[in-house]
């Protein structure tokens, strides 16, 4: 018994870390090509960008370790079975419940991954990647400033220039404060960049505040405006996704959404076995697909269990938020149990 688990281990583990690190690679496509231009445009370190990469890897592994578990134990079973390993184990006396047991401790250890991503590596990797791209503002070129055209690299800040003197002085500029409803206008200024701040040395202008249909403005010979980047890094980042499962626990009493994903980060890391299970059915009865069939089932399983999970967040003012992300596994489960004992006679 234990040389067929550590044979059907030895099938499985190669073939999931592979394919964890194939779709980590391509969820990374389309990140890198925004941080690639952050190194370039920008100056931003190389280490930066590596961080902010390894950061990102929790909210990927979230979605990969399910979908590497489905695939690994259907690949290996699918081989299993085309090579009629499983029909010659059987001969010799082997049930078909000895293969679930392999199956099931292979996906109590990528669920135990799962767990760990859940609770621990993603919040913690959302708010490093998020305050790393945020980190990104120090390093900020005013010479990029180009006149008649809008600047938005200062955060909640958005500038245009009509007139470009030179790399610190413009005429006719035109400044929207994106959070204080604050739209400032002067013939001429200078910005200077300081550390942890941008300063604007502002000329001739006014202030246009609007606020509940009522506006105030206020004219100015010189005023200073000071936009603090460091302060910026530092704000609390609140967003639900973000949070560790104490801070949602704490969270509870003010919306739903909070209770949704507290159950959704326990829900998702129990697909995993979910899926290895279903893994094993489908990798016994589509055995003469090869390949490219697993490839295509595995992705088309997990296209349907995320759109479920997706509707299941819309409907959580319908049914109860701590339910809702559940309902994908219950429907896989059920699936996989079918699937199940129809292998096993």
């Amino acid at each position: 018994m234990i040389l067929l688990n550590r044979y059907i281990f030895k099938e499985i583990i190669p073939i999931f870390f592979l394919s964890n690190i194939f779709f980590i690679f391509i969820l990374l496509l389309d990140k890198l090509v925004d941080l690639t231009d952050l190194f370039f445009s920008k100056n931003v370190p190389f280490v930066v960008i590596v961080e902010t990469i390894v950061f990102y890897m929790p909210s990927f592994l979230m979605l990969t370790i399910p979908t590497s578990a489905l695939l690994a134990v259907m690949t290996a079973h699918n081989r299993l079975s085309a090579d009629s390993e499983i029909i010659v184990m059987k001969s010799i006396g082997l049930t078909p419940k000895k293969f679930v047991t392999p199956t099931i401790l292979f996906g109590i250890f990528a669920t135990v991954l799962a767990f760990l991503t859940s609770f621990i590596l993603l919040p913690y990797g959302n708010q490093m990647a998020i305050y790393n791209l945020k980190r990104t503002v120090s390093y900020l070129s005013l010479k990029d400033i180009k006149k008649n055209e809008f600047y938005n690299e200062l955060p909640n800040i958005t500038l245009h220039v009509k007139e470009k003197i030179d790399d610190t002085n413009y005429k006719s500029l035109t400044l929207i404060d994106n959070k204080g409803d604050n739209l400032i206008v002067a013939k001429e200024g200078r910005i200077e960049q300081s550390k942890g701040a941008v300063v604007f040395d502002l000329k001739h202008g006014e202030i246009i505040n609007g606020k509940d249909d009522k506006y105030t403005k206020v004219t100015f010979d010189r005023f200073y405006y000071v936009v603090n980047v460091e302060g910026n890094l530092k704000r609390d980042i609140k967003q639900e996704r973000f949070m560790f499962m104490s801070e949602l626990i704490d969270n509870f009493k003010n919306g739903k959404i909070y209770q949704y994903e507290f159950s959704k980060r326990v829900a998702l890391p129990f697909s995993t076995l979910i899926m290895a299970l279903l893994g094993l059915n489908m990798g016994v009865i589509f055995h003469r697909g090869g390949k490219s069939l697993n490839w295509i089932i595995a992705l088309f399983i997990v296209f349907i269990y995320n759109l479920i999970i997706l509707f299941s967040e819309n409907i959580i003012n319908i049914v109860n938020p701590f339910f809702a992300p559940w309902i994908s596994n219950i429907i896989f489960f059920i699936i996989s149990f079918i699937f199940l004992k129809r292998c096993m006679q």
